[in-house]
This record gives C-alpha cells, sequence and structure tokens, in this order.
C-alpha cells in the first residue's frame, strides 16, 4: 500500500496495476478468439470506424472485441480499464498533462482534485477485484450474473 498521500506511491501503484491488468494482455490470442460474425462485434467496430479486426490497436479494445464475440457486454467494466490507462497515460507514466480538457475526465472519473490518493486507491483497488470477480464469473464459474455497476 501506499503512504497516505504520497504522489510517488500512487504513481508507482498505477503503473504496476496498468501493468498487470492492461499491458500484460496477450492481444495476439484475444483477437484470435474474436468472433466476427457476432452482431456485438460488428456493431463495435462500426462504432469505433474500424474496417476489420486488424484496425483494432489498443489491447482494450481487443479485449472487449473477446468478451462482446462471447455475448457479455460489459462497458461499466471498459470504461473503467480505459480511465485507469488514461490516469496512467496522462498523469502518472509521462508528464502531468497541462491541458485540463484532456485530464478532465479522469480528474472527475477518479475525484482526483477532491480526494486523498489513499482513498482513490482504495476506490481503485475496489474496482479492480470487482473486475477480477465479473471474469471469474463469466470465465470460471460461467455464471454471466455479476456486472460491473455503473459509477
Amino acid at each position: 500500500m501506499t503512504t497516505l498521500d504520497n504522489e510517488q506511491d500512487f504513481d508507482e501503484q498505477i503503473l504496476s496495476l496498468v501493468k498487470l491488468f492492461i499491458d500484460s494482455l496477450n492481444q495476439e490470442e484475444l483477437i484470435k478468439n474474436v468472433c466476427i460474425e457476432k452482431k456485438e462485434v460488428v456493431d463495435f467496430l462500426k462504432r469505433k470506424k474500424f474496417d476489420s479486426l486488424k484496425d483494432v490497436k489498443a489491447g482494450i479494445d481487443k479485449f472487449e472485441l473477446f468478451i462482446l464475440s462471447q455475448k457479455y457486454p460489459i462497458p461499466d467494466m471498459f470504461n473503467f480499464l480505459r480511465k485507469l490507462q488514461d490516469l496512467r497515460s496522462r498523469d502518472v507514466a509521462h508528464r502531468k498533462s497541462s491541458n485540463k480538457s484532456n485530464r478532465k475526465s479522469i480528474v472527475d472519473f477518479f475525484n482526483l482534485e477532491t480526494k486523498p490518493k489513499q482513498q482513490i486507491l482504495d476506490d481503485i483497488f475496489k474496482d479492480v477485484i470487482e473486475t477480477i470477480s465479473t471474469l471469474e464469473d463469466l470465465f470460471i464459474n460461467e455464471t454471466p450474473k455479476n456486472i460491473i455497476p455503473k459509477k
């Protein structure tokens, strides 16, 4: 855990979580197992303006396509993962973005300006546990009942 409101500890925790949950995705296997004929997959590709699976570059998009091809729409889980990736990219791994409009969505989503760092991390860890639980229910227990609640 982090020392209360220590910026460096916070950054290291976020970097570790993103590495574990997003950067470590086996993108090649995910995309190989996407069923392109599924309506949910076709709709996703159209919404993102991709002509084919080869156009999909982001690991989270590939992961979502895989989940959609299993007929499990979980938009809130993928919203969380994208926000976590944005937090890493815009706020932690690189210079803090001075462009307020670029940071606004992650500042609002994680309450970066109103909560202490430790509370933000606690909330993120809870969402990570919920993500793991959702995936466990879908693929290990095969009970698609647990959907990540909206914030």
